[in-house]
């Protein structure tokens, strides 16, 4: 109960199974409010429940399937990589997660981050495959799980219209719009219309008390937690962006916003005037994305130190697909 997290994707994914509306209120001791969570961030867990299986492990097991399927897959791509590049980037993820536990064991603790950042590990590697089905259920997983990615799906979607033509692109769009619809337009949204944006409104409601108070414990930092664990840009609008609390999180909410969309921009725009001299347009589809990652999750207004194993863990992607070392002829 340290984090209403793990009880609440328990109590979404019971109801769940039980044939239940998961995202009635929920009940805590001394508060209440309703879910906002998308689909795939608690649909998965039914297996964990069926397996009576820690929600934490199966998100690790998930993570670590899907770092095995990319390396397993990167032998076919380089094939003249050295023993040495193979064990470093068998290495780096796990070395990664061991250095995290040691200075912030609560990542781990109170979240399953690890699967989205399965899923976006699943977008990247789709970047590298021809099948469509592949590439729209990638899309459609990042969407119904953590839906920050929305901004740059355009420069996505019109880099693939110039590649692969429009009788592709609108089949993607359709496999992308088909499985939301299927995973929460009909099953929820239906029921209740506004259960994205009352999500969103939930998220709203809950930035100006987390900008705002100082747990008794932290009186001697004197500022906000969340916002002080050196991770994202929140904590210097809090201290210099001029007006009230609510203007001060409206920014880095606008900000946020253009800088996403301009980064979209400037990713078509880059390729399309250096399109001859882009040697790997998954390459270059996967690195656009790392930077976006990187500037909308250092903007978030909210920034939970789980959040970043995101954009985090989307880097190790370009490190699997960029050798190290090369075998000598």
């Amino acid at each position: 109960m340290q984090s209403d997290v793990l009880p609440t994707l328990q109590m979404m994914t019971q109801r769940l199974m039980n044939f239940e509306y998961p995202y009635h209120e929920i009940q805590f001791p001394g508060w209440a409010f309703s879910p906002g969570y998308l689909t795939m961030q608690y649909l998965p867990f039914v297996f964990a429940e069926i397996m009576h299986m820690d929600y934490r492990f199966f998100a690790y097991i998930v993570f670590i399937l899907m770092i095995a399927f990319f390396l397993w897959s990167g032998r076919f791509d380089l094939p003249k990589l050295s023993t040495t590049d193979a064990i470093i980037k068998i290495i780096f993820p796990f070395l990664a997660i061991k250095f995290i536990l040691s200075r912030t064991p609560g990542i781990f603790m109170h979240s399953v981050e690890l699967l989205d950042a399965a899923y976006y590990l699943l977008l990247a590697y789709s970047f590298f495959s021809k099948s469509i089905y592949l590439r729209g259920l990638a899309l459609a997983c990042c969407l119904l799980s953590r839906y920050g990615i929305l901004f740059w799906i355009p420069s996505y979607g019109i880099i693939y219209l110039w590649e692969e033509g429009w009788h592709k692109t609108l089949k993607l769009a359709g496999i992308v719009c088909g499985s939301i619809i299927i995973l929460y337009v009909l099953p929820f949204m239906s029921k209740e219309p506004m259960l994205f944006f009352n999500g969103i409104k939930v998220y709203d409601q809950m930035a100006l008390s987390l900008w705002s108070n100082v747990p008794d414990w932290y009186q001697h930092v004197g500022k906000p937690y969340t916002l002080t664990q050196g991770v994202g840009f929140a904590i210097y609008f809090l201290d210099f962006w001029d007006g009230d609390m609510i203007d001060k999180i409206s920014a880095i909410k606008w900000i946020q916003i253009i800088s996403s969309m301009l980064l979209s921009a400037i990713t078509i725009g880059v390729y399309y005037f250096k399109k001859t001299k882009i040697v790997d347009t998954s390459l270059y589809l996967l690195g656009s994305l790392s930077v976006y990652l990187t500037v909308f999750y250092s903007l978030i207004f909210a920034p939970f130190s789980y959040l970043f194993l995101v954009p985090f863990f989307v880097l190790f992607a370009i490190l699997f697909k960029v050798p190290l070392y090369f075998k000598n002829e």
